[in-house]
């Protein structure tokens, strides 16, 4: 027993303060500016530490002088401060530490190498927290790590112990029990403490409050009454047993206007309460965000009354409810102190450094893309840069079908050397999946150089130097990744500058921080199952019979005789989930004893994260509304209350509920363009994909663009009228037609004319050459692609190989086809039509077609030239146009063209023939046809075919696209339109189609 020590207990704060607190600030006051050691008070957290400034100001006494700590403030001040520092530890282990040496002693070798062991090392490996923190446990309450059931997890944190060791840095469990030990013999570094607020859920924090009171010249410690919960009362029982019989305060008589007399007793006794005494406003909302306009309307309310001294807000902790309210209060203006805030957005370097360790983590081209773009929008690399690079890896994907970025980087080294591609995966290269943890840092040193991070850098070395010592051998990527992120996260919370009023009668806390505290007027947020009180989860690794156990060890018999259980002097509690949830109602209870004016309570319908979700009240708001109301809080009764709570809160409207407003002409304008889509009598319009007025030179588009016209005209519209394409997307699934289509085409490439050629014709190849070079073509890609996977130490896939081989097959059957062709024995592939090239139908009022595009294959029976404008072209030579489908297109039928199948290979026949060639026929190639029976000119120019060709003239002219059929189709092909593209029933586009284009077929018809 310390003689210095002086224990008080009371029944509720107010009583301390009158009695304890108010007389240590009236004599230490005077003393503050004259003491060679800090006069201290220590309080359990800093909401706290604001309410006992807010009451000791209040009854007139300065606080300038005292010191109000933290047990974090205490730790590190005794740590730094006392001969204990010198005993070669040299900073305290965090966190992210403790995980990092956890996930490395699960993965150190002989450790769970069989079975189920082998799944639990890995899950370990990702997870090391609940690990970690289940050794905090066992140290702050005393105990070995052996005390653990099962050999796999002992070892586990035998090592783990190991490597903190080597590395030289102390817990802070290991630090307050160093603190505590030999407690009479510590020199006083502090002159006068005061200590309250704490009870028994704070058990871990026991060693460090008792050497808090041994290095003090004078400690005065208040404590709580103990309720009826066994921590409570061994925590009281420990306190009496190491200091004495405590002082009894006296206790205050209630007020006569305490209105919640019969509410403590009915929920301490779980009694039903008396409907005509109720005294508490419930409310039911309909989602989180309505519970804050709730919480809101009712602080402005008991803001008003004249007797509202203090009042706070409660919210569970973690939860969306406390940051809505907060971002409610700070747009009305209303001053309060928010000890909860909220994490802010990351700041751009945060989100660059979170990009880079993503991709670092899985190494794949998405991730990469999504740190490339973000680079880009911060204007880190330039866009031109960062396109050609997103080119060039493009290509690659569509080549290798991998996103994996070993694979892309090795085929970009050997193909596109010098490309942006290359050049932007060697400026940020991936990390090894295991190194040494000083090569990690050093590697990561060298991208945050790069990152602009030039603290951060500082930070990353300090906190990597004792490490060093212990990790010596290669660890896992992933694990230090997880450091690393973990030790350069943006600190802290914040909170909008309204909520920072300390002084302020308004206060925003979480219930544990509201513990011990009194209140004038109370909202109780939050009341849904889960959220509070919180369901505590079960560790893995300390049952509830095994910490029975160890309890049960720990405690023994005081020295007032049977019953007076205490614990041990070199033990702690540990607190299971039930303890936790016991004095958390405990906790709330004491709330509503000190609650002296209004109580209100409040929960939602429906889950914080998801609306959609249903969520019930916590058994605390039923067991609240039965002690109040005497009523059970059915089914019924919960339809009524939430009627009742949308009723009352419409007679509140804040001016953050006002919606923005849009003016007179904004009104018109949408009210204009809704009418005008839906109105079947007007064609389309501006509002339909379509210029408002026609294109001064009406619309130049593909061939192939001007065929999908008739099918996806919002499309073209988007892709080459707008030119708003789609950025990169690498998410989306490997493009099997597309893909394959691309293989066929340059496999079945002849080779081009050379510059300064008269003539871009070759000779045909002889019979067998065409598949010969196909094949030869196909082989060189698979072997190239085969040799960049072996590079990189992996096999070529087998669904690569796969769609190659259906690729192969599909060119060789084209080639094969063309093998048996006869008398044309020359040949152009992927030849591009002159630039202003267009169409003449030579239809009256009729203007030409401006058409542009690319011919799969160019057949002629003589060599011919270049067309050159104003001089003729072929001579009357035959020209044969072949147009290659993968697909399963039928021959092309002169009935199809009338509803526009074949419109692209059809354009290209008539644009030769416009450029001067007098004989020219065409056909579709797919694989297994044959060649015969190709169209001719005569049946392009036929009269069944005047009304297309002058639609397409005609819209060509006006520049009204439209649209035809559903927006977002849920079979078939899909068509990339921007997410803001409002669908229209299919029949009102069919009516305003035939208005707009009543010479073209509709979409539907084919």
């Amino acid at each position: 027993m310390s003689s210095n020590i002086r224990l008080f207990q009371a029944a509720g704060f107010e009583d301390c303060q009158y009695h304890v607190i108010e007389p240590w600030f009236r004599q230490k006051v005077h003393q503050s500016m004259q003491s060679e050691r800090p006069l201290v008070v220590i309080v359990p957290t800093h909401a706290y530490a604001a309410y006992l400034k807010q009451k000791v100001v209040t009854i007139g006494l300065p606080i300038f002088g005292i010191h109000f700590w933290s047990p974090g403030n205490l730790r590190e001040f005794l740590f730094q401060s006392s001969k204990k520092s010198e005993a070669g530890a040299e900073r305290l282990a965090l966190g992210e530490d403790l995980h990092l040496l956890m996930a490395i002693a699960a993965g150190s070798s002989g450790i769970g190498r069989q079975g189920q062991e082998e799944l639990l090392r890995r899950v370990l490996e990702e997870r090391p927290g609940e690990l970690a923190r289940t050794l905090d446990q066992l140290k702050a309450a005393g105990h070995n790590v052996k005390s653990l059931n099962g050999e796999f997890w002992t070892q586990i944190l035998c090592k783990c112990e190991k490597l903190l060791a080597q590395t030289g840095i102390l817990t802070i469990q290991e630090v307050d029990w160093r603190l505590a030990a030999d407690e009479n013999t510590y020199p006083k570094l502090i002159g006068s403490l005061l200590l309250t607020g704490f009870s028994a859920r704070n058990w871990p924090l026991l060693p460090l409050l008792r050497a808090g009171c041994a290095y003090a010249s004078e400690a005065l410690v208040c404590l709580q009454m103990a309720r009826e919960s066994q921590a409570e009362r061994l925590w009281i029982g420990t306190w009496e047993e190491n200091y004495g019989e405590p002082e009894l305060v006296p206790q205050a008589e209630p007020t006569e206007n305490f209105s919640f007399s019969n509410l403590c007793l009915n929920f301490s006794m779980d009694l039903a309460g008396n409907p005509e005494n109720a005294a508490v406003e419930f409310f039911l909302a309909a989602n989180v965000r309505e519970e804050a306009d709730v919480i809101t309307a009712l602080a402005c309310s008991y803001l008003s009354a004249s007797d509202c001294e203090r009042l706070v807000i409660l919210a569970p902790p973690g939860s969306i409810l406390g940051r809505e309210v907060a971002a409610r209060l700070a747009r009305l203006g209303i001053p309060f102190l928010d000890n909860i805030g909220f994490y802010p957005a990351q700041s751009t370097q945060q989100s660059l450094l979170n990009r880079w360790i993503e991709y670092q983590r899985d190494q794949s081209l998405i991730s990469f893309h999504l740190f490339l773009r973000l680079r880009r929008n911060l204007e880190l690399d330039s866009p031109e840069f960062s396109r050609s690079a997103e080119r060039d890896l493009k290509k690659a994907t569509n080549i290798l079908l991998s996103g994996n970025l070993d694979v892309l980087q090795s085929w970009l080294e050997e193909h596109l050397p010098q490309g942006e591609g290359a050049m932007i995966l060697n400026n940020w290269p991936i990390l090894s999946d295991r190194e040494s943890f000083d090569g990690f840092v050093e590697a990561s040193l060298e991208s945050l150089e790069k990152l602009g991070w030039k603290s951060e850098m500082e930070t990353l070395v300090n906190r990597a130097e004792p490490l060093k010592k212990a990790l010596r051998g290669p660890i896992k990527r992933s694990i230090f990744l997880r450091w690393l992120g973990e030790i350069l996260r943006t600190p802290g919370r914040t909170r909008h500058k309204c909520g920072r009023q300390s002084l302020s009668r308004l206060h925003l806390l979480t219930y544990e921080q509201a513990e011990g505290q009194s209140f004038s007027h109370v909202i109780s947020g939050g009341l849904n199952h889960g959220l509070w009180p919180p369901e505590s989860p079960i560790s893995p690794y300390l049952s509830g019979d095994l910490l029975e156990a160890l309890n049960r060890n720990s405690l023994t018999q005081g020295s007032q005789g049977e019953g007076h259980l205490i614990v041990k002097n070199n033990y702690g509690l540990l607190l299971s989930s039930r303890d936790l949830g016991q004095l958390s109602i405990n906790a709330f209870g004491g709330l509503l004893e000190s609650t002296q004016c209004r109580l209100a309570a409040t929960a939602s319908l429906a889950a914080e994260d998801d609306f959609s979700r249903p969520s019930l009240p916590s058994e605390l708001f039923l067991k609240l509304y039965r002690a109040d109301t005497g009523n059970q809080l059915d089914h019924r009764v919960m339809a009524e209350l939430a009627a009742a709570t949308r009723n009352w809160l419409h007679r509140f409207q804040p001016p953050y509920s006002q919606s923005v407003s849009m003016t007179a002409t904004d009104s018109i304008r949408f009210s204009q363009a809704h009418n005008a889509r839906r109105n079947k009598e007007n064609p389309f319009g501006e509002f339909e994909f379509a210029f408002r007025e026609p294109p001064s030179g009406g619309l130049r588009l593909s061939c192939k663009d001007w065929e999908s016209v008739l099918t996806r005209p919002a499309s073209v519209w988007i892709n080459a009228v707008s030119r708003t394409r789609k950025p990169v997307d690498f998410n989306e699934p490997i493009n099997w037609p597309l893909t394959m289509g691309t293989w066929i085409h340059e496999w079945l490439g002849l080779d081009k004319a050379n510059a300064g050629e008269e003539s871009f014709m070759r000779a045909f190849p002889k019979e067998g050459e065409w598949g010969k070079q196909v094949t030869d073509k196909a082989e060189m890609l698979q072997e190239a692609v085969r040799r960049t996977y072996q590079q990189v130490g992996r096999t070529l896939p087998d669904w690569w190989e796969s769609g190659w081989s259906q690729a192969l097959r599909l060119a060789g059957n084209l080639a094969a086809t063309l093998d048996f062709l006869e008398g044309w024995p020359f040949a152009a592939s992927e030849w591009n039509l002159p630039g202003k090239t267009e169409v003449d139908f030579g239809l009256p009022n009729t203007a030409a077609l401006p058409v542009s595009g690319r011919i799969d294959l160019l057949l002629s029976k003589e060599t011919i030239g270049f067309p050159k404008s104003g001089k003729p072209w072929a001579e009357g030579r035959p020209l044969w146009v072949i147009d290659f489908k993968s697909g399963r297109d039928r021959p092309l039928r002169p009935g199809d063209l009338q509803k526009g199948k074949g419109l692209q290979v059809a354009l290209y026949a008539l644009a030769l023939h416009s450029l001067g060639a007098e004989d020219v026929s065409l056909s579709l190639l797919k694989p297994g046809d044959n060649l015969s029976n190709p169209l001719s000119l005569n049946d392009l120019i036929s009269p069944e075919l005047h009304r297309l060709w002058s639609g397409l003239c005609n819209l060509q002219q006006n520049g009204a696209l439209g649209m035809i059929g559903m927006v977002r189709a849920k079979y078939g092909a899909a068509v990339d339109y921007p997410i803001a593209t409002l669908p229209l029933d299919a029949e009102l586009l069919r009516v305003k189609w035939e208005k707009t284009h009543p010479l073209l077929p509709y979409g539907s018809n084919f």
